[in-house]
Parts: structure tokens; sequence; C-alpha cells
């Protein structure tokens, strides 16, 4: 009797296209002579993961889903320091990492830059 280890294992190739989508806006005004805004909204998606093929063999697909949300202010304080600040969410679930790359939360960013 010949026992076949690889004939419970599935295929190991698939195809990798791994069905992406993105799409972002990006909206951005003058709000007075030194201040500048910027909304930007982004969203990205992959579905072509198959975790059956990950356990015997090369799983090439793909599968997350992200999107983020932000609001910026850029206020020129003086001539030679700028002020930079952001606040936004941000999530992502990821099936590739078997979710261990998963978050969502809030975004905060503020930076001054001195020009000399």
């Amino acid at each position: 009797m010949t026992v076949n280890a690889a004939a419970s294992v599935p295929t190991p190739i698939q195809n990798a296209n791994n069905n992406y989508i993105t799409s972002s806006a990006l909206a951005g005004f003058v709000l007075s002579k030194s201040t500048d805004v910027q909304l930007r909204a982004t969203y990205a998606r992959a579905n072509n993961y198959n975790s059956q093929i990950a356990l015997g063999g090369q799983a090439y697909g793909a599968g997350f889903e992200e999107q983020s949300v932000t609001a910026g202010v850029k206020c020129k304080l003086t001539d030679r320091l700028i002020l930079d600040a952001k606040a936004g969410y941000l999530r992502r679930t990821d099936a590739t990492t078997g979710g261990f790359t998963n978050y969502n939360g809030p975004l905060a960013y503020v930076a001054l830059t001195y020009s000399l």
C-alpha cells in the first residue's frame, strides 16, 4: 500500500491576481493668508487570499481592507516657523497575516518646522 502525503494538500499554485481596488479623495483650501487646510480620505482592498492554499503551498493572494480619513492644517507662524497638524482615523483588517496586523484607531500628528 502506497501512502501519498501530498494527496490532502491543496494545489500549491494559484493565480497571483490580487483584485486590488484603491480610491482616494483630497480637498484643500486656503483658510487665510498664512493657513491652509487639507481633507483626505483613502480606501484600499484586495480579496484574493485563500487560506487553504497557505497550508500546502505558496499563497500569492492578498486579502486586506483599509480606510483612512484625515484633516490637516498648515500654518505659517513666522517667516521661519511653520506649524503642521493632522488628525484622523485609520482602520485595517488583513486576512493574509491571520489578523495579527489588524488595527483601528485615531491618528494625531503635530510638527514645527524652523528654517535657518
